[in-house]
């Protein structure tokens, strides 16, 4: 389960979003959509505990196939997004690109395979059954 309640977050143009909340209960599913600036990875990242909340409050269900799956993920979002600031002040930016796409690619198609050979078990381990 993922609850979120009253949460809001600004950056130094202003306020991204305020009083957003929300339940996601065990196997429902949910998109975020919208367009640029609004927020949408703020949220994500305050959801994962990347990022402070300026307030309100958020809880999921941490099960220890969660964090395996997705630590090595958020990481490799933060190296890309490392990345782009590097490249936007012009600097080589060529190898620290590959390793993040590398390691959120190798992720994933760990993950992948190993949802092909047990989907019993790997459902398990991330929903925590």
């Amino acid at each position: 389960m993922l609850k979120a309640d009253a949460l809001r977050a600004a950056h130094d143009a202003g306020p991204l979003f305020d009083d957003v909340s929300f339940v996601l209960a065990d196997g429902e599913r949910a998109g975020l959509v919208g367009p640029n600036g609004v927020g949408k990875s703020t949220l994500l990242r305050i959801l994962a505990g990347l990022s402070p909340a300026e307030a309100g409050t958020y809880a999921g269900a941490v099960t220890l196939g969660k964090i395996v799956l997705f630590a090595p993920i958020a990481v490799g979002f933060l190296l890309l997004e490392r990345t782009a600031r590097a490249h936007a002040r012009g600097e080589p930016t060529e190898r620290a690109l590959f390793l993040s796409l590398g390691l959120v690619l190798a992720t994933s198609g760990v993950a992948a395979l190993a949802y092909l050979v047990a989907p019993g078990f790997f459902v398990g381990l991330i929903v925590g059954s």
